[in-house]
């Protein structure tokens, strides 16, 4: 008796060493063990839960989904994964046969593990995933992170819409693809602003001719940093590349405005300053027309 009251003691030890919910049924779904954080969880001291029906103290659905999960653990002798949610709270479930001394399933132990804080993080983390596409898609950019070793480069936003290409077109080596459709006459400029980031650990904004794949240039501005990941030990460089060549238009068109604006300012300036050299040289000539003295002095204020 007394090695079974210690074996039982570290039974419940163990049991109850985890902080997530254990359980053993017999295969009516009898609760033959439990530990603390399972019957906490059903509002049950241990005592109150062992020799109930699990599946008495869920609701309708969540109870016929558990039995069913565990009725197939017990008909197939295997562990069951699966995941449900319970008056809000997530979690995932594993069921996994005991096998008596003739090879047959006598009982199963559920451990269910609570994910509802992980579930939320991940539907925050997906929603924000969704704003920040709409936004890149809507900017008509393309993200990407190239790991500078193998360079191997992940994309999300518009590849297609801005470049033309589809993702299965883009070249293993994308660092070569992307330095034979820059424009020719940028690419000394576009690669020397980027050796001197990478050297300085700096961020960087470049702007040059880009090929589409319908063989026109586009204007793109890129901007990018180095990133170096302690826990991989990799480097990379992350930015994005958005097609300014709309903007790149208005602008010159406003350049183009503004230059015949000045142009025609300077025309104006020299035929004015024409125009009085001609009114001045007139009035020089009338003042050699007139004695009298009067009429002398106000041409000359004139020139004045």
């Amino acid at each position: 008796d007394g090695k079974r009251t210690g074996s039982q003691d570290m039974l419940r030890t163990l049991v109850d060493a985890t902080h997530e919910s254990l359980v053993m049924v017999d295969l009516d779904g009898t609760v033959l063990i439990s530990n603390t954080t399972a019957a906490e969880r059903l509002g049950k001291t241990v005592d109150d839960l062992v020799g109930t029906c699990l599946y008495d103290h869920f609701p309708p659905a969540v109870a016929n989904r558990r039995k069913a999960e565990v009725d197939r653990a017990a008909a197939t002798g295997t562990t069951v994964y699966f995941e449900d949610v319970r008056d809000g709270r997530s979690f995932e479930l594993y069921c996994s046969p005991v096998f008596d001394d003739n090879g047959n399933v006598s009982r199963v132990v559920i451990f269910a593990h609570e994910t509802t804080r992980r579930k939320r993080a991940e539907d925050e983390a997906l929603a924000w995933k969704k704003r920040y596409d709409l936004v890149v898609n809507s900017s008509r950019q393309i993200v990407y992170d190239m790991t500078l070793g193998d360079k191997a480069v992940t994309f999300s936003g518009n590849l297609g819409e801005v470049l033309g290409y589809g993702a299965q077109e883009i070249e293993p080596n994308y660092f070569e693809q992307w330095k034979s459709l820059i424009e020719p006459g940028d690419l000394a400029r576009v690669l020397g602003t980027i050796n001197d980031a990478a050297r300085t650990k700096d961020r960087f904004e470049v702007e040059y001719g880009m090929r589409h794949r319908d063989g026109h240039y586009i204007t793109v501005l890129d901007r990018g940093f180095f990133f170096h990941d302690d826990v991989t030990g990799k480097s990379s460089v992350m930015g994005t590349i958005q097609d300014i060549t709309d903007r790149k238009k208005a602008e010159n068109i406003v350049a183009k405005a503004l230059e015949e604006k000045n142009s025609l300012f300077r025309e104006l300036q020299h035929r004015i300053k024409n125009s009085l050299s001609i009114i001045a040289g007139l009035v020089s000539l009338e003042i050699g027309n007139h004695d009298n003295e009067e009429t002398r002095s106000a041409l000359m204020s004139v020139n004045d």
